[in-house]
């Protein structure tokens, strides 16, 4: 044999030994990619659950799947290392699912550096956009930028295919050779870019069963949750109707039946507003148009019931669309607030009434305080004129003397007539005095001229003017001999006080009584009360005697007083209270009353002031 010869048959062999080298990796190629075929069909082998359908049992299973797929992928192209990542389509997140050709540490330390949550949109953007146009990328780790990140495998080269579903990127598959120079071939990308496809319709398969099973449990809550809602319907207080758009009645609950006395054999079918003759509270159409518009309503109804009654509801409306959006239903929730509006309706009416007569009240305290100074100033000068005129007639009868007797009798009798004028100007006086008292004590404007004094004094004092009014009616006043009480008060509103007490005693008692006036110290306090033998007071008129213009009625004055306002004892209240005392009456019907009030005693410095005014020092 030539050398020629020889040197063909070498070639031939090696060729031969090629060839068959090539169909041995095209056989092992297609074997992985028919058992990737089968994965797709039948699933890898599940992982037992035993009735657990958990998110994580499912996740088990997933990754069982992808570690299948991881292995093919490898057997096909021969690679010494693969990962699997699946990407979340809404949130991009990253989810490890396999990895294979790793040392146990290092496959520990992979798992853990996966969950980091880390987004694909944090991936190098160039790189990002390869991959997104479905592009097979090749990196090479020993160059910028990829020669600044970290790399604890020693990656030299690495081959990332996108895994695709339609236009959705829905993971990643990544190999390398370890720390070995390879040069990729065309064949190889092509390769990887199919099996990625591949895997992406596997991994999406195993998510989309999930989600079915998933629907099918969310199914089957639904209808309980569905059977719950129409039980809860039924058995609400509410009224609930569901009815069409056009107001024909589909749904009408035990509420409805307990609020307006339809059964719903009676009320389905009918037109709601026309069963319920309801009346809106803006035009019906405008109604209508607003739950068409905004898809919900609410406001204020008044319906008429089975029995005549009429009712007002707090009415809640949504509208039922279908998936086209045309309007199916509205779904009607009302409440009765027929009470609720009854009280608020009274409330603003008590408050409109109060509004007025405090109104009213305040423009008469005003008209008050303006009559009272308009009608003392001629008063004034009435009385002025009386005393000038008494004075001068006075004058007159002395000068004149027993000599002219007759015309001294006609001088009398005008005395007389001018004494009766000016007692009346007193009573007028007084009248007038307490208008302006009230009118004071209403604007909170009551003065007081407070400074040391006795009340011994005071009281002494007023019963003495009483004594002196010509009145021929007997007043007791007991008070210890030489017992001073120091208070600090306005004497002239305390001597009001007293001679008001007394005026009362003296008006309702009989005539042929004593009115006793007593006068003690009780500790701290003075206590001045006045005690006569009148018709008495129920416990009623004990509490309401204090109050503005109350009189009791059925008690009858004695000749020569008048009938008064019923405001003398409402301002004795208000002076008391003002010196910081107490005010009271002690009562039984048919046995008389006793008057009382009490003031603080002043302090020792002020008693010591009071000794100096009076001209009698300690």
């Amino acid at each position: 044999m030539s050398i020629s010869d020889k040197k063909n048959n070498q070639e031939k062999l090696a060729a031969q030994r090629e060839e068959e080298q090539v169909d041995q990796r095209t056989r092992k190629t297609l074997n992985a990619l028919l058992e990737m075929t089968r994965v797709l069909v039948e699933g890898a082998e599940e992982v037992p659950s035993h009735g657990d359908d958990s998110p994580e049992v499912r996740e088990l299973a997933t990754r069982g799947v992808a570690k299948r797929l991881a292995e093919l992928t490898c057997s096909v192209l021969g690679c010494e290392r693969l990962s699997i990542t699946a990407i979340d389509p809404e949130t991009e997140l990253l989810r490890p699912l396999a990895v294979i050709g790793l040392s146990p540490e290092q496959e520990r330390q992979w798992w853990e550096e996966q969950q980091q949550k880390s987004r694909f949109t944090d991936t190098e953007p160039s790189t990002a956009r390869r991959l997104r146009a479905k592009e097979t990328v090749l990196l090479d780790l020993t160059q910028p930028p990829w020669d600044a990140y970290p790399n604890p495998y020693g990656i030299r080269t690495m081959l990332v295919a996108p895994m695709t579903i339609r236009e959705h990127l829905v993971g990643l598959i990544s190999l390398d050779y370890a720390g070995a120079e390879h040069s990729y071939t065309g064949e190889e990308l092509a390769i990887a870019g199919a099996v990625a496809k591949l895997a992406a319709i596997v991994i999406e398969r195993e998510r989309m069963l999930y989600l079915s099973e998933k629907l099918r449990v969310s199914e089957s809550s639904l209808r309980s949750i569905n059977q719950q809602m129409t039980d809860l319907i039924a058995l609400a207080h509410d009224a609930i109707i569901v009815r069409t758009p056009t107001g024909i009645i589909l749904s009408w609950n035990q509420g409805a039946e307990n609020l307006y006395g339809w059964t719903a054999k009676r009320a389905i079918g009918q037109i709601s507003h026309e069963l319920l003759q309801t009346r809106f509270s803006q035009p019906r159409r405008a109604v209508e148009a607003l739950l068409e518009q905004h898809g919900r309503w609410e406001g204020q109804l008044t319906h008429v019931c089975r029995n005549g009654a009429e009712v007002i509801v707090e009415s809640r409306q949504v509208l039922v669309r279908s998936e086209t959006g045309q309007s199916t239903a509205v779904m009607e929730i009302n409440r009765d607030i027929s009470d609720r509006e009854r009280l608020t309706r009274e409330r603003a009416e008590a408050y409109a009434r109060e509004l007025s007569l405090r109104t009213t009240k305040e423009r008469m305290d005003e008209f008050l305080g303006i009559a009272s100074h308009e009608l003392r100033t001629p008063l004034t000068t009435i009385k002025g004129n009386i005393q000038l005129a008494k004075l001068r007639l006075k004058h007159y009868l002395r000068e004149i003397g027993q000599d002219a007797e007759p015309v001294g009798g006609d001088l009398e009798e005008v005395q007389t007539m001018l004494d009766r004028a000016e007692r009346q100007v007193n009573v007028q006086n007084r009248l007038i005095r307490d208008l302006l008292d009230i009118s004071r004590i209403q604007a909170g404007k009551l003065e007081l001229n407070l400074e040391p004094c006795d009340l011994t004094t005071i009281v002494r004092e007023t019963v003495a003017d009483q004594r002196s009014a010509g009145l021929s009616r007997s007043i007791h006043l007991s008070i210890a001999e030489e017992e001073t009480l120091p208070v600090v008060a306005d004497d002239e509103r305390i001597s009001q006080v007293v001679s008001n007490y007394l005026n009362n005693a003296l008006k309702y008692s009989p005539g042929d009584c004593p009115v006793e006036v007593r006068l003690d110290r009780q500790g701290k306090e003075a206590r001045v009360a006045v005690r006569d033998e009148g018709p008495g007071l129920s416990p009623t008129e004990q509490q309401q005697v204090w109050e503005r213009f109350y009189r009791v009625e059925g008690i009858e004055r004695q000749q020569g007083f008048s009938i008064g306002l019923g405001l003398g004892l409402h301002i004795c209240k208000a002076i008391i209270e003002e010196h910081q005392g107490k005010i009271g009456v002690e009562s039984t019907k048919g046995e008389g009353s006793t008057f009382w009030f009490t003031l603080p005693l002043a302090e020792a410095q002020d008693w010591e002031a009071i000794q100096w005014t009076s001209g009698h020092p300690l």
